[in-house]
């Protein structure tokens, strides 16, 4: 029964760690998770650098120990909440393959692509040490080979090397290999916060793939730029909505964008007047989430960042970074009414509670377009620094 009661369930859920700043009194934090119903006994741990950690070590009675947390006394992080509409080009590092096929010769239809072992997904780094810039020159490298081509390709976190045999195409008579390769996307995406700290941002919450292998894209390099919202495509259950948007007619990039990762989209912000405030509002660590009230910002009209209520309905506990950590339930009746909840192209807006950035919506749930996931602004961040 002590095992499945409500303090040791709080008990288990705390963090390993938990940040707590200067201004900040740690029992009232314990307090608010709950914590309180159990006897805690501190041990000062070793002096850091500048910042002194202390173990908390809850015990039953005070005799059986059940759980150490760690305290850290760090600084606030503060964060420019975004909700804007912005444009994303990328240009690959390399091309990716993004399907094989066959080749038309006198010989009759051959695939050396295939005969190599490359596979959709796959991205071509270089071609006999010649790094690859783009599909045209891809191609030039194919018809220009003598013979074969000795290709550096990574699959995943693999990278492996393959010799291709290129054979000539009937009909023009270049070489080809038999496969489809890509080197840019563009779309438009909702830029999720700011660091003036840092001078970066972070947007979407997950990370940019290609639309026929789901592959993540590797990032030679990117461009954010300003974006308004012209349409929208009403979500319905089994049919996910989209909001329909145009890049700002002067094509002047607002930032670069340097990683691409599994957490999101990072870079340098170099116009910040597209923010509709400059004022940071402190980072809310994994932890700190709790079901109730909270706001989403987002862009579902022209270029104007709105607010709208929303509940937290599920929290996830996560120790170390993950996505999903989430679920969000629109309840404000103006965005139900034009978008039917969370479509897509508002990935990486913004949730606030509490007076805290909290999180990021990622997904949508197709059979409830209300609802959707939400990864933790914490895991950005780490991914940001």
């Amino acid at each position: 029964m002590l095992n499945y009661s409500d303090s040791m369930r709080v008990v288990r859920n705390l963090p390993e760690t938990i940040y707590v700043s200067e201004a900040e009194r740690l029992p009232e934090i314990l307090s608010s998770n709950g914590a309180s119903a159990v006897r805690v006994d501190r041990q000062q741990a070793e002096r850091m650098s500048d910042v002194a950690d202390t173990l908390y070590t809850f015990r039953l009675l005070g005799l059986v120990p059940l759980k150490t947390v760690q305290v850290v006394r760090a600084g606030e992080t503060l964060l420019v909440p975004g909700g804007n509409a912005v444009g994303i080009t990328l240009h690959t590092a390399g091309v990716l393959v993004v399907g094989l096929g066959s080749v038309e010769t006198e010989d009759g239809a051959q695939s050396p692509a295939s005969a190599a072992g490359l596979a959709g997904g796959d991205v071509i780094v270089s071609v006999d040490g010649i790094a690859v810039c783009s599909a045209a020159h891809f191609s030039e490298l194919c018809s220009d080979c003598n013979g074969s081509m000795r290709l550096l390709v990574e699959r995943g976190e693999e990278r492996r090397a393959l010799t291709i045999y290129p054979v000539r195409d009937r009909e023009n008579g270049c070489y080809r290999i038999g496969a489809w390769v890509r080197d840019s996307t563009a779309g438009v995406g909702t830029l999720s916060f700011y660091s003036q700290q840092e001078g970066a941002f972070a947007a979407l919450g997950h990370p940019v793939s290609d639309i026929d292998t789901q592959s993540t894209l590797t990032v030679r390099d990117g461009k954010l730029l300003s974006a308004e919202i012209v349409d929208v495509i009403r979500g319905e259950q089994g049919e996910p909505g989209e909001l329909l948007g145009v890049f700002s007619p002067d094509g002047r990039p607002i930032g670069t964008i340097e990683k691409n990762t599994d957490f999101g989209i990072f870079g340098k912000l170099d116009n910040t007047e597209i923010l509709s405030s400059i004022q940071g509002i402190p980072m809310a660590y994994a932890y700190e989430a709790h079901t109730g009230k909270a706001t989403l910002l987002a862009t579902v009209c022209g270029s104007t960042v709105e607010a709208y209520e929303c509940e937290i309905s599920r929290v996830n506990t996560q120790q170390s970074p993950s996505a999903k950590g989430m679920i969000v339930t629109v309840t404000d009746e103006r965005l139900l009414s034009v978008t039917g909840g969370i479509v897509q192209g508002m990935s990486g807006s913004p949730i606030l509670q509490d007076g805290k950035l909290i999180g990021v919506v990622t997904h949508v749930f197709v059979n409830d377009p209300t609802k959707g996931y939400c990864i933790y602004a914490e895991w950005m961040v780490q991914q940001m620094r």
